[in-house]
């Protein structure tokens, strides 16, 4: 909800997103106000150029609840116009001869007219949001791609800057044990996803417990009676977040599979340094198993 007020109220807003890419009103002659099929993807391109990387994947999402959106409206649009026409021949039907002059007749004449105008108008944006799907869907596509190259290459830049760190921290250039409390260096770096959720171990706030055939699983004290649960729980509730969750909650639970962080010095190096950085306390419990961890290897 956070993430979509803030979206709304610097993105949405400011760029009046949805006066591009919503007809609302109409001109006299039946045609629809509204930016240019010509013009949308300019506009639209004017906007992401201009937003930082999160904002600009906030927008593709936003572009693509739209399609879903213009969709439902399409199909709720033809069956107004199925009613509207249906109406019309009803009342041609029964009034074949309309004179204007006659108070009665003229206000039938005229309930006639404006529901053929509705249909005209509703038909312009039935028009309208056919031509607009298949340009936005193509701009999404296009603006994904080239978001997931940005990302990718701001990733190794800081995988890079992270193992240059860890270099420096290492026993082997210090003399020392590999200390924990070392890590006091702090870089501006494009963390990885899942630190966010080895945060929550470090923590402590992620346990099993055994109950005697079963397996207790926990948040904060939260029992939960499968990690399916959990992890669902861990994923809405807390992070807020459509990425997968579940496999890297399993994996370090259970102590075994790739997306154990316990048994990955790569990934518990870069969840100890988001930790750090963010001045987040970790448990004595998560600290021993780093540097036993870092020692091991």
């Amino acid at each position: 909800m956070e993430n979509l007020d803030y979206f709304t109220r610097h993105v949405r807003t400011p760029y009046e997103l949805d006066e591009i890419l919503k007809p609302k009103q109409y001109r006299d002659g039946g045609g629809i106000d509204n930016v240019s099929i010509s013009d949308l993807e300019e506009k639209l391109n004017s906007c992401f150029i201009k937003l930082e990387d999160w904002l600009k994947d906030e927008l593709i999402k936003f572009i693509k609840d739209h399609l879903v959106y213009a969709r439902n409206e399409t199909t709720h649009l033809k069956k107004s116009i199925k009613a509207l026409n249906k109406s019309i021949k009803k009342l041609e039907k029964e009034h074949p001869i309309l004179d204007i002059n006659n108070h009665n007749d003229f206000e039938i004449f005229n309930k006639i007219s404006n529901k053929k105008h509705q249909v005209i108008e509703e038909e312009f944006i039935i028009d309208y949001y056919f031509e607009q799907k298949k340009i936005i869907k193509d701009w999404a596509k296009e603006k994904r791609k080239e978001l997931i190259k940005i990302n990718k290459t701001k990733r190794k830049e800081a995988d890079k800057r992270l193992d240059e760190m860890f270099d420096r921290l290492s026993p082997e250039n210090d003399g020392e044990n590999f200390n924990y409390n070392n890590l006091k260096e702090k870089e501006t770096i494009v963390y990885p996803f899942y630190c966010e959720i080895g945060a929550l171990f470090a923590q402590g706030f992620i346990t099993i417990e055994k109950k005697g055939f079963n397996n207790d699983y926990k948040f904060k004290g939260e029992s939960f009676s499968d990690i399916s649960k959990l992890s669902i729980h861990i994923k809405k509730e807390i992070l807020k977040t459509e990425k997968a969750v579940r496999q890297y909650v399993n994996d370090t639970l259970q102590d075994a599979g790739q997306k154990n962080f316990y048994n990955s010095k790569t990934m518990m190096n870069k969840i100890a340094v988001y930790c750090n950085e963010r001045n987040i306390e970790t448990t004595t419990d998560f600290q021993n198993i780093y540097t036993k961890l870092n020692n091991l290897h």
